[in-house]
């Protein structure tokens, strides 16, 4: 499995989790449950064409985790292996892939907080605007 010893690849990805979910992974979008989006990252589902919630849950039960372990969650995050490099929302990304983002030895926070909310998360909540 692909993990990251940089700094500043975790800050980047925590900090996401903390704005989705306060790094709560039992809290669902809009604390209501069965809203689309859960967990740390708020997989969230976007029928039919995304079903990212739906493929957690089945992942964490098949592996023996809760729905709200942190842990689990965090190695559906290596398995789910998602990254939209080409994303056409956002600049192309500086990785190609998820590994290459964990194994990126960047120190600039700001690039790598965008690289993860625009290639892996799919946002941009307007923070980068400045």
């Amino acid at each position: 499995m692909a993990y990251t010893n940089n700094k500043y690849v975790v800050a980047a990805i925590v900090g996401n989790f903390y704005q989705e979910s306060t790094v709560n992974p039992g809290i669902w979008e809009g604390l209501t449950p069965n809203n689309p989006g859960y967990g740390l990252g708020q997989w969230t589902d976007n029928p039919p064409i995304v079903m990212r919630r739906t493929a957690l849950f089945n992942w964490l039960d098949s592996n023996g985790y809760p729905h709200d372990s942190g842990q689990g969650q965090l190695e559906f995050l290596i398995y789910e292996n998602v990254w939209l490099p080409n994303n056409p929302n956002f600049p192309t990304s500086a990785y190609a892939t998820l590994t290459d983002f964990l194994n990126s030895n960047s120190a600039n926070l700001w690039d790598l907080t965008k690289e993860f909310m625009w290639h892996w998360e799919g946002i941009d909540d307007g923070s980068f605007n400045t």
